[in-house]
């Protein structure tokens, strides 16, 4: 089932117009276009405006920095016109293409600065200056006069490289003023892609939200659409402001022409329960943080994972279950606040993490969930997949660095900032808890000897895992366990019986092997 763009309604694949409201369905799905960046622009980030076809408007996209030839960036739910002018949304496809730097002439400008900087070219007696010679000996080539063979002496020691610092680029003045204000800016991604315009509105909100302000001004020009997407980046990014939440109704006034000039700030505690909550977060997250100096950013970011995994259970109904202290202090939230729950943590150990929300079109309710930064490579993350719930006590680590389709392709409607930032992601399973146990079934690869492999090792009685990249073959795999399992020479340690569990979302097989 598809959603009609204009109404809402539900439609099936096939049907011409919207069976509610009649309007034509001739929906672009995805279009590409080509983004050419200098080497400086794909380093440093930039911002373009971009007229894709069928586009009634140019819009302007903040490229973040680091993009490299051959990427790929996503911009979903931007407007695209059908034959007949109705503006419908798709997904808009950037190239990114990097300019390769022109080594011949600057080789070639080398020789000529090499060459006037030798001052005279002749010397009285006629002959060339030993600078320039040096410069036609590199095409002459001369045969070399023999000379005696050197005395052999122990070769020098060679001082270590030094790795290269990444380049990091400045923060613009305004970017400057909102780190003074917002704690792990330049940790947060999203932020760091807002122009100075929306930037130092969001500091006005941030700045009212922080005061308890019940109203809040904004300085620069501000339209509905960035007012909404400010205020859900004011819930998803700033996870310290337990008062706030974006799932409260917004009130704003607006000027003739629809430009937004204030907004009623609705917040859901006093100051004194702020505080005390903020301390509370605070504390755990400073003191999980303390405990992985020394780690790698894979290792800080599974122990955050485990503590939230052994520590939250998963609750709906909870008070503060959209909110980081529900996930962190409570031990009960929901996937909204166990994900900015791992954002607080994540940040507090120095690594960029980010929440990102969608929904899938025939469920009422959509999902939240975290896109983290692991080695400069971006992986989706659901960490609510595997806390303790009603339904689950088991672990099964299916979503932990993913790539993006493993999560977002199931639930593509609806997805947060969605054409106001960019979404990060990346086709990587590198760092997948999986793809790094040796627990990972890539397509056509033989299950049984991944699995084997693993209860080899097997120390002692515990779960080994099987995630399969193919659904056809973890159907299968569940199929035939019992033929698989006979076919184990685990019989070589005495008798056992096994039992198996699945996680169908990820497609997850766990096997548990008990001797008798």
């Amino acid at each position: 089932m598809s959603i009609c763009p204009y109404c809402g309604a539900f439609y099936s694949p096939g049907e011409s117009r919207c069976p509610r409201c009649r309007m034509p369905l001739q929906i672009i799905k995805t279009q590409s276009v080509t983004v050419t960046l200098s080497r400086k622009e794909a380093r440093r980030g930039c911002v373009r405006s971009l007229r894709y076809p069928g586009a009634p408007r140019p819009i302007r996209v903040q490229l973040p920095a680091r993009l490299y030839d051959g990427a790929e960036l996503y911009i979903e739910n931007v407007s695209f016109l059908t034959g007949g002018g109705d503006a419908v949304k798709g997904r808009l496809l950037l190239n990114i293409r990097v300019k390769k730097p022109k080594v011949l002439p600057a080789l070639a400008a080398f020789f000529i600065i090499a060459a006037i900087a030798s001052g005279a070219l002749l010397l009285a007696d006629g002959q060339l200056s030993p600078a320039l010679s040096a410069v036609t000996d590199i095409f002459a080539k001369p045969t070399p006069t023999p000379e005696p063979a050197p005395i052999p002496t122990a070769a020098p020691t060679p001082a270590p490289t030094p790795s290269p610092t990444p380049y990091v680029s400045p923060l613009r003045p305004m970017q400057q003023q909102a780190a003074t204000l917002i704690p792990n800016f330049e940790l947060r991604h999203f932020l760091m892609q807002l122009d100075d315009r929306l930037l130092e509105n969001f500091c006005a909100l941030y700045t009212a939200v922080r005061d308890f302000k019940t109203e809040c001004s904004f300085p620069e020009p501000l339209d509905r659409d960035e007012l909404a997407n400010l205020m859900l980046l004011l819930s998803y990014e700033c996870p310290e402001l337990l008062q706030f939440s974006s799932a409260t109704e917004m009130s704003y006034l607006v000027d003739e022409d629809g430009t937004v000039l204030s907004v009623v700030l609705e917040l859901c505690m006093t100051v004194e329960e702020y505080n005390r909550q903020y301390q509370q977060c605070a504390r755990v997250a400073r003191e999980l943080a303390v405990q992985t100096v020394g780690m790698t950013e894979y290792e800080k970011e599974l122990f955050a994972y485990e503590y939230l995994s052994n520590n939250c259970f998963y609750d709906f109904e909870a008070l503060w279950s959209a909110s980081a202290y529900g996930a962190l202090v409570e031990g009960h939230a929901k996937c909204d606040g166990i994900s900015l729950g791992m954002k607080w943590l994540c940040e507090e150990m120095g690594i960029s993490c980010m929440v990102i929300a969608g929904k899938h079109p025939e469920q009422e309710v959509g999902h939240a969930w975290n896109v983290v930064c692991i080695d400069g490579t971006y992986y989706d993350l659901d960490v609510t997949n595997d806390v303790n719930s009603t339904e689950r006590s088991m672990r099964y680590y299916g979503a932990l660095n993913v790539s993006r389709h493993w999560i977002r392709d199931k639930y593509p409607d609806k997805m947060s900032f969605a054409g106001f930032v960019i979404l990060p992601g990346s086709e990587s399973m590198d760092m997948s808890y999986h793809v790094l146990n040796g627990s990972f079934v890539s397509r056509g690869q033989s299950a049984e000897s991944v699995l084997f492999a693993q209860l080899d090792a097997m120390a002692e009685p515990e779960p080994v895992y099987v995630q399969f990249e193919s659904a056809a073959e973890y159907q299968a795999f569940i199929h035939n366990i019992n033929d698989i399992m006979s076919r184990w020479d685990g019989l070589s340690r005495g008798s056992f019986n096994f039992s198996l569990s699945h996680l169908d979302e990820f497609q997850v097989c766990c096997v548990t092997v008990n001797f008798i």
